[in-house]
């Protein structure tokens, strides 16, 4: 098992209409950044994720929540644990094999050096840890693949460029028409590849997101629960049995 990962708040420095803004910028239990911005007196949810609106309890923490809280000689100061980090390197479990639907070898081409697109395995979510590791590995994964996408939309940018300068150089030699335009087309192509590129990156922000939102929100509700459920030395009884009259 890693071991938990240790932060400390920082000072974050910005200029605002010509004056220098400073905010300390603390850490929260699942390794997220926060400041302090309570949105009325007694707020029970003061610390501000700004990946958020300002207004919403999304994003939003309560002084429990934040490790990086106190003295930095207490224990668990600046401690967050493995198991709820979310950016945490991840344990992937990697599928090498890959095998069409009937075992046989993959019916795709594959260029020389290269090898399919490894796939990170989701374990079946059966607790509390197990939906958090889940969400850090969707998030992990899709961010994995957002440097792929940015080379492809910077290639296919660059490669669409040349394609019409080849065609401008044809053109210049009165090369037929009908070169001069194929040349033109594949640019064309190519700049579509870039287009699909950008949206994915864009769809991939979203997704990481999203992820991110869908931790916190998991570990907010159960969290507790489960840290309860840890230090308990008796084992949990029915649910009824802590219900209220």
């Amino acid at each position: 098992m890693s071991e938990p990962r240790r932060v400390d708040p920082y000072i974050w420095t910005w200029e605002e209409n010509g004056i220098t803004r400073q905010v300390k910028v603390h850490y929260t239990r699942i390794g997220t950044t926060v400041i302090h911005d309570p949105r009325y007196p007694d707020d029970p949810l003061p610390w501000f994720d700004a990946d958020y609106e300002g207004d919403s309890d999304r994003g939003r923490w309560e002084d429990g929540d934040i490790v990086t809280l106190g003295s930095p000689d207490a224990p668990g100061y600046g401690l967050i644990d493995p198991d709820e980090d979310i950016d945490a390197e991840e344990d992937f479990h990697v599928i090498d094999d890959v095998q069409d639907v009937d075992g046989a070898a993959p019916s795709f081409p594959l260029q020389e050096g290269s090898r399919p697109m490894a796939l990170s395995k989701i374990a079946d979510v059966v607790n509390h840890r197990a939906l958090l590791n889940a969400l850090n590995t969707i998030r992990a994964e899709v961010e994995s693949r957002q440097e792929d996408v940015n080379n492809l939309a910077g290639w296919s940018g660059e490669m669409a460029e040349r394609m019409r300068g080849i065609a401008e150089e044809l053109l210049a030699l009165n090369v037929d028409g009908y070169t001069v335009g194929n040349m033109v087309m594949l640019g064309d192509l190519i700049d579509g590849q870039k287009t699909a590129a950008d949206k994915y990156k864009n769809a991939t922000d979203t997704s990481v997101t999203q992820a991110e939102s869908a931790a916190r929100t998991a570990h907010r509700n159960h969290g507790r629960i489960q840290e309860a459920v840890d230090d308990a030395d008796a084992p949990m009884a029915k649910n009824v049995f802590y219900q209220g009259e």
